[in-house]
């Protein structure tokens, strides 16, 4: 049953100081969770993408170039050695 009763100013000021207290905390927690399990599900690590290749004379990287630097990307995508992907074509789009 509801009481006519009113809060002073300082005391819905004390309310919302700990509700807002509450919320950060609460907030503050789940940020560091989501860092923790993140750390913890991330079993390979994840290291430190290959530098770009500077463009090889004035025409800029050759296809055997290109390829490479393909390669390497999809490589660090699926977090594999480069001498376990077989390429049987390459088609230029």
């Amino acid at each position: 049953m509801w009481t006519s009763q009113s809060m002073t100013l300082l005391e819905s000021l004390t309310v919302s100081a700990m509700g807002l207290t509450v919320v950060l905390g609460v907030l503050s927690m789940l940020a560091i969770a989501i860092v923790l399990f993140s750390k913890l599900l991330n079993l390979g690590g994840k290291k430190a993408a290959p530098a770009a290749p500077q463009p090889a004379g004035p025409q800029g990287p050759t296809e055997e170039e290109q390829c490479a630097v393909i390669l390497s990307v999809i490589c660090e995508e699926l977090r594999a050695n480069p001498k376990d992907i077989q390429i049987k074509s390459i088609r230029r789009l």
